[in-house]
């Protein structure tokens, strides 16, 4: 899953603990800038299957995470957007 609209401050254990809500998580990445460290606010988590992942996204897509309403939807409707 992509998931962008992240507060800066949470870490990749703040994510995986909220993405367990939804299921068993595989992987958890937050893409940061590489020179600085700093969170580029946007990240992908992977579950065991994608029965879990669709459920994920209709739980957590517009849920409040820290400071900021998160929008979680399949990795490959995020390309598919960037290409149109």
């Amino acid at each position: 899953l992509y998931i962008c609209n992240l507060d800066e401050a949470v870490t990749m254990s703040d994510l995986w603990k909220e993405c367990t809500k939804s299921g068993s998580v595989t992987q958890v990445n937050i893409i940061t800038d590489k020179r600085t460290g700093i969170s580029k606010v946007f990240g992908f988590v992977k579950y065991n299957s994608n029965e879990t992942a669709a459920n994920a996204v209709i739980y957590m897509n517009g849920q409040q995470l820290l400071s900021k309403q998160i929008h979680v939807e399949f990795a490959y409707q995020h390309e598919l957007q960037k290409k149109t």
